[in-house]
């Protein structure tokens, strides 16, 4: 997948996600950020910051141990969602959010992006 394909598809991915301000692609092997789309212009700082935190909240807590497939953090301004699956664990989507995002719809969303991701890989 090109750069500009990664940018509409996390650009059509978060549209389905009201309340969503951010939603960040990252390399959870290296905590790189391999795409972003979002209201506002980040600092890369604040990304790759971002795509730190994803790579060290979604890895297995033990060796042998599946890895979380969701992290909420909530804080003063909004939440702030990591969230990967079986499907592709080296990808990990970030997603900054309003109090109100219905975080089970984001869940069902974020699935079925990285399972069609994981799936456009393979073939």
């Amino acid at each position: 997948m090109n750069a500009a394909t990664a940018y509409e598809k996390l650009s059509s991915l978060r549209a389905q996600l009201p309340g969503c301000s951010l939603v960040l692609c990252s390399d959870l092997r290296s905590g790189t950020v391999l795409a972003s789309d979002s209201d506002l212009t980040y600092p890369q700082e604040y990304l790759d910051a971002l795509s730190e935190a994803a790579m060290q909240l979604l890895a297995p807590f033990e060796p042998n141990q599946d890895a979380p497939d969701l992290v909420l953090v909530s804080e003063i301004s909004g939440l702030r969602l990591f969230c990967n699956n079986a499907a592709t664990p080296d990808l990990g989507l970030t997603c900054l959010a309003s109090f109100d995002l219905d975080v089970a719809h984001l869940q069902s969303v974020v699935s079925d992006f990285l399972s069609a991701l994981a799936h456009e890989r393979v073939t």
